[in-house]
């Protein structure tokens, strides 16, 4: 039963579009976890739809992931690459 209360408490702290570390998990990948800069863009239950970004060639390229609400942490950094501004702000031209 403790697992669920932590992960309802998560989620009672998060909002769409709060800047939060998404701490991915690769299948297959010997228990490592890889932490992806994400903004939430809509919270649905126990998941959460996050726009990150991924490095395509030399450039990055916006992408949208459903995650679970226990993979993620909030985030105080900023993320250009997300096109996130100093302020905290989201800028309106970023990617969607």
């Amino acid at each position: 039963m403790t697992g669920s209360s932590t992960v309802r408490a998560t989620s009672a702290a998060l909002r769409a579009g709060d800047r939060v570390t998404w701490r991915y998990a690769a299948r297959g990948g010997c228990g490592y976890v890889i932490p992806v800069a994400a903004v939430i863009k809509k919270l649905t239950g126990w998941r959460a739809t996050v726009r990150v970004v991924r490095e395509v060639g030399s450039g990055w390229m916006p992408a949208e992931r459903s995650v679970s609400l226990s993979r993620l942490v909030p985030r105080s950094w900023v993320s250009t690459e997300l096109g996130e501004s100093g302020d905290g702000a989201i800028p309106s031209g970023a990617p969607p």
